[in-house]
């Protein structure tokens, strides 16, 4: 049965995350275009989270929003890294793990002050890794047959607007993109797991 489910992906493309009725307006629909992204839609609406692409609040400087969905769904994480227009900084997470009959339990959210220092590097990493470069992208080539890899929706929103761009983080690890990933985990309390997932 998997080789031909593996075989109708090869043959047909991956399929679309959520038919436009079935989104819950977090991202903007442009990033379902994009192979396998999108997964944390609706359980970040669910969880009450901001759409970024609505807009920067006006006390902020950046916020950046890191949702780790991990490939069987048994859990999400959500790593916020906001910058105040002061200067603070703070980087909060929040796990929802998914269990029998898809009954969701949300674990206490954690959160930490991040320093001006770790700001300046959280930026120098996402520059050289090119990140931000695209409004939408994607770094996973939906050529590729992955099956159950942990998906990484990233986004920011700053006064140059919106950016969103997705990896398939546990199957492939861009060599540019990983110091910057490891950087946002490390500062969230995640660790890297033996099989590539958070």
């Amino acid at each position: 049965m998997r080789l031909w489910i593996s075989l109708a992906i090869l043959l047909l493309g991956a399929p679309s995350v959520a038919a436009a009725e079935d989104r819950c307006g977090t991202y903007p629909d442009a990033v379902f275009d994009q192979a396998d992204a999108g997964w944390g839609d609706c359980l970040l609406h669910d969880l009450g989270e901001a759409p970024l692409w609505h807009g920067l609040e006006p006390n902020l400087r950046q916020h950046i929003r890191f949702t780790f969905t991990e490939g069987h769904g048994l859990w999400t994480r959500v790593v916020n890294i906001i910058e105040y227009a002061d200067g603070g900084a703070r980087v909060s997470l929040r796990s929802v793990l998914t269990g029998p009959r898809d009954h969701k339990r949300q674990l206490p959210p954690q959160s930490a002050t991040v320093t001006a220092a770790q700001i300046a590097t959280l930026n120098q990493l996402a520059e050289q890794s090119g990140v931000w470069k695209f409004d939408v992208g994607s770094w996973n080539n939906p050529k590729d047959l992955v099956i159950h890899c942990e998906m990484l929706d990233m986004e920011r929103a700053n006064a140059d607007g919106y950016r969103f761009s997705t990896v398939w983080i546990s199957c492939s690890k861009p060599a540019k993109l990983v110091p910057l990933v490891t950087f946002v985990a490390q500062l969230a309390g995640l660790h890297e797991m033996p099989d590539g997932r958070y």
